[in-house]
C-alpha cells in the first residue's frame, strides 16, 4: 500500500487551512449583534428606515408586540421631530442650535 490517502484528503486539508486562517483573522472581541446601545442619531437612523413603511411597521409588531413598537414610535418619533426642528432653526439662523443629548447613548428596539 504505497497511498493510502484518499483523493479528496488534499483539498479538505486546504478547506480547513484556510477555514481555520479565517477564524485566526476573526476580531475577538466582537459584542454579539444588537448588544450595542446606538446614540440617538442612530436609533433616529433606523426610525426613518420604517418610519413611512407599513411592511416594516408589520414585521416590528410581529417580532416585538403592540405596547413595545407602540412605546418605541412615540419615542422617536418625538426625536425625530426635535432633531427636524432643530434643523430647521439651523437652516433659519445660520448657524448650529444649542447642544444636544443627541450624542447621548439609548435603548434600542
Amino acid at each position: 500500500m504505497a497511498n493510502d490517502r484518499n483523493p479528496w484528503d488534499d483539498e479538505i486539508d486546504q478547506a480547513v487551512d484556510q477555514m481555520l486562517r479565517t477564524l485566526d483573522e476573526l476580531p475577538a472581541d466582537t459584542p454579539p449583534l444588537g448588544s450595542r446601545k446606538l446614540t440617538v442619531a442612530e436609533q433616529i437612523e433606523r426610525y426613518e428606515e420604517i418610519r413611512e413603511d407599513p411592511q416594516a411597521w408589520m414585521k416590528l409588531l410581529e417580532g416585538q408586540g403592540l405596547k413595545e413598537v407602540v412605546e418605541y414610535a412615540l419615542k422617536l418619533e418625538g426625536l425625530y421631530r426635535e432633531r427636524a426642528l432643530r434643523e430647521q432653526q439651523e437652516a433659519e439662523h445660520g448657524r448650529p442650535a444649542s447642544p444636544t443629548s443627541e450624542e447621548d447613548t439609548a435603548d434600542a428596539m
